[in-house]
């Protein structure tokens, strides 16, 4: 972890609209952000073909670069730059390795669109709780959907296949599973329905459904991506997780929640 910017090199073999030729490097954006817990800026984008040279007068000919001009919509609000330790991410290159990272961004070509959703609730750009809740879950219950297949089955059913899925590191949250998940249906129905509020903690409640939901994502696609136990073990060292552990034991929900 760090604060530079650093260049993406990826090659292609094959022809392919522009478009396809850049999708990897999302894909490789929201595992990035995934692994920080924060956004990564793409700063510029330029595609090669090895056709494209030019020559100088006193030296060998080089690759022209083809610039890609776009407004990416992921850019985090600018803070001052820093070093980031271990406790501050998920996972790091470092717990990963080059088969670990290729088999993130195979899982991310699979959960593309789901990634991309709970990536974007880390975003510069204002989100509320609420939103992001929303966006954490229906990214959870389409994953479960793409993993499993669509059938007829609920949200707890879905949320709960992703929670096995997830393993110890989730479950070690909280001391009642089934309380969690009932908080979580209580806010993710009473939000999408626009419910009337009576409870002056339902904005921080929200902030931990959010936060959680976001974990269980990544605890179930790093699963999906077989990554080594040490990932996990970092995950749970995380102090973003340690305050989220500490805050969930104060979760309870309305009995008409259940």
């Amino acid at each position: 972890p760090g604060r530079d910017s650093h260049p993406l090199v990826w090659a292609s073999f094959q022809d392919a609209p522009w478009r396809e030729l850049i999708r990897p490097l999302f894909e490789f954006q929201d595992v990035v952000s995934l692994a920080m817990d924060r956004v990564a800026c793409i700063e510029a984008v330029s595609l090669f073909h090895p056709d494209l040279v030019e020559g100088r007068p006193n030296g060998p000919a080089h690759r022209r670069t083809i610039d890609v001009f776009a407004q990416w919509a992921d850019r985090a609000a600018w803070v001052e730059p820093k070093d980031l330790v271990s406790s501050e991410v998920l996972f790091h290159h470092q717990v990963i390795g080059a088969d670990g990272l290729g088999q993130l961004l195979d899982t991310a070509a699979r959960y593309r669109d789901e990634l991309r959703r709970v990536s974007a609730t880390r975003s510069g750009r204002t989100m509320y709780n609420s939103d992001r809740l929303l966006n954490c879950c229906a990214a959870l219950e389409s994953f479960d959907r793409r993993r499993l297949g669509p059938g007829r089955r609920g949200f707890k059913k879905r949320i709960g296949a992703c929670i096995s899925l997830a393993g110890e590191p989730f479950a070690r949250l909280f001391d009642d599973t089934q309380e969690w998940l009932d908080v979580l249906k209580q806010r993710r129905n009473h939000v999408a329905h626009h419910l009337e509020s009576l409870e002056d903690a339902d904005g921080f409640t929200d902030l931990l459904m959010a936060d959680s939901t976001y974990l269980l994502f990544a605890l179930c696609f790093l699963r999906e991506a077989s990554v080594p136990s040490t990932v996990f073990e970092l995950v749970e060292k995380n102090r973003r997780v340690n305050w989220l552990r500490r805050q969930l034991s104060t979760l309870s929900a309305t009995p008409n929640a259940r």
